[in-house]
């Protein structure tokens, strides 16, 4: 397209030149001229209007695309991105905007470059070869020094956007932990540490700068020179009589076009090393390995049945777990243990957070490893003591988890938690949490969450510490509802508490990913193992506490 403008621009100039060598000499083809220019330029602004919409349009559908394209990528890998989300936000916006001017301005300007100063030369050639060989020559200085700062370019941009989106997490996680910063008065710390990362990033951005200062300059010295140098040659040889002085006139007002292309790639090479390196970003995450993805269809839960199960996480020394043999069906099912013996491992492997796993689980006779995880999501719920609360009225978030649920129903969970008043007096139903919920406590969040999940529930339940720095009124309240729940449905409740497993009707104890316990309640406290003495000694410490 920029070709074509190019040739409707040499025309019309042309046909200016010959209606002024007309007026002049009172030629009444002037006028023809002077027409045949006019109708150019007005084809010309025209050509330029729609080629603007008809790239701004693809362009739009593009980057549409490609942010699609990303998010569903995100989404597939289920956490496992090589990118944090804050990573992801930043390289859906600039990232994807950056890529869109490489392949909207940097490439044609590109191959058009290539075109303008060839087809101009073989034009001047008709008119004088000396002056179109100097023009010509003159061109290529323009991308040498393009090349001439191209690797310092690549490697500035490059860093440049390494630390743009590793500063903006960085960023994001301390605005979020802010309340722990003040707690343990590390927010100075943190402050200082912001600052050193907000300079260096101020730094390279002033390279950045600098280097594109640098290379404009240079390329602003070789075109204006070059086109002041084929000018001077022209007027010499329109004075020597070579060539006529309207020739020369057109010669002068359009040999600056030798230059203008090449010099608009100059420009939109800078536009170039921040889109390649913003590409690059976004090969890397949609050119991630899938997710090992079963195509088996799970219609309905049935037994749960663990043999020999063992993993271990990437560059791990250790086995998370280590041949685990466990089985669940309908009931309340509770797995005990200290911090690292592997229970939430468990629960991520169930759920399908965790791949690779060896050994076999099959759920109603179907090995976990075949099983589509849309399928399983719609018969798995998973609670954990960081799940996420979304920043929605509560009658918007119930019909998030269900959305045929009424009002009453909505109520009527509210009261079974325990939180029905504390939401009427905050709004009712309409009343919006703030973000990350810090209006609420850590049971009443909780006890919220655990009322979404109750409204549509799963047939297969995994609560992962959903007890966890909780008061005891909170505490107790949740699991008295997960013992209602498991009198229908399959309940994995995970815990460091041994009080709360008292309930259950299972209990698997686990310790450095081995399953050392397991039996009732009943049958555990009356059996010398870890079970019992450390029941004892948690009960011993709380009065101890009080």
């Amino acid at each position: 397209m920029g070709f074509c403008s190019l040739c409707c621009s040499v025309f019309s100039t042309f046909c200016l030149c010959y209606a002024v060598e007309g007026f002049i000499e009172n030629d009444s083809a002037a006028w023809y001229w002077l027409l045949g220019g006019g109708l150019s330029a007005l084809g010309f602004g025209a050509f330029f209007l729609l080629k603007a919409k008809l790239a701004n349009d693809l362009s739009e559908y593009v980057c549409a695309k490609i942010r699609g394209d990303i998010y569903e990528k995100y989404l597939s890998l289920e956490g496992k991105s090589p990118l944090t989300p804050q990573q992801i936000a930043q390289l859906t916006s600039e990232g994807v905007e950056q890529l869109r001017l490489y392949y909207s301005s940097y490439l044609p300007s590109f191959f058009y470059a290539m075109l303008a100063p060839i087809s101009l030369f073989v034009l001047f050639c008709f008119f004088s070869y000396p002056v179109a060989l100097l023009y010509l020559a003159c061109v290529p200085l323009i991308p040498v020094s393009i090349i001439l700062v191209s690797k310092w370019a690549k490697r500035i941009f490059s860093t440049y956007w390494d630390r743009y989106l590793s500063l903006g997490g960085a960023y994001l996680d301390s605005v979020s932990g802010m309340k722990e910063l003040l707690i343990f008065h590390y927010d100075e710390a943190m402050q200082e540490q912001m600052k050193e990362s907000s300079e260096e990033f101020r730094k390279i951005t002033m390279k950045v700068l600098v280097m594109q200062l640098f290379s404009t300059t240079i390329m602003d010295m070789v075109a204006y020179g070059g086109a002041g140098c084929g000018i001077l040659l022209t007027l010499l040889y329109m004075d020597s009589g070579n060539i006529s002085p309207y020739i020369a006139l057109f010669m002068c007002l359009v040999g600056a076009e030798f230059f203008l292309p090449m010099r608009a790639l100059g420009s939109a090479f800078h536009v170039a090393m921040n889109g390649a390196s913003a590409g690059k970003k976004v090969l890397s995450l949609l050119n991630e390995p899938p997710l090992p993805e079963g195509k088996e269809t799970l219609t309905q839960m049935g037994p749960i049945l663990i043999k020999g199960l063992s993993y271990s996480y990437p560059n791990g020394k250790q086995g998370a777990l280590k041949d685990l043999n466990m089985k669940l069906d309908k009931g309340f099912y509770s797995l005990i243990g200290v911090s690292g013996s592997g229970k939430s491992t468990l629960g991520g492997i169930l759920s399908k957070k965790l791949y690779g796993y060896e050994g076999s689980i099959t759920i109603n006779g179907i090995e976990l490893s075949d099983i589509s995880s849309e399928s399983l999501h719609k018969l798995v719920g998973y609670v954990s003591a960081t799940s996420f609360l979304l920043n929605k009225s509560i009658a918007d978030s119930f019909r998030f988890y269900d959305p045929n649920i009424n009002e009453d129903k909505m109520l009527s969970l509210l009261e079974g938690v325990s939180l029905r008043g504390r939401i009427e007096d905050a709004g009712g139903l309409s009343y919006i949490p703030r973000e990350g919920a810090s209006d609420l406590s850590g049971g009443e969040k909780q006890r919220l969450l655990l009322a979404y999940n109750l409204s549509n529930p799963k047939p297969f339940s995994i609560f992962d510490e959903a007890t966890s720095s909780i008061d005891k009124d909170s505490e107790s309240i949740i699991v008295s509802k997960i013992k209602e729940l498991s009198k229908l449905s399959t309940v994995l409740f995970i815990s460091h508490r041994l009080q709360n497993a008292l309930s259950s009707d299972m209990v698997y104890v686990l310790s450095d990913g081995k399953l050392i316990q397991k039996g009732t309640p009943d049958a555990l406290k009356n059996k010398t193992g870890y079970f019992k003495n450390s029941l004892s000694q948690e009960i011993l410490s709380e009065e101890v506490g009080k």
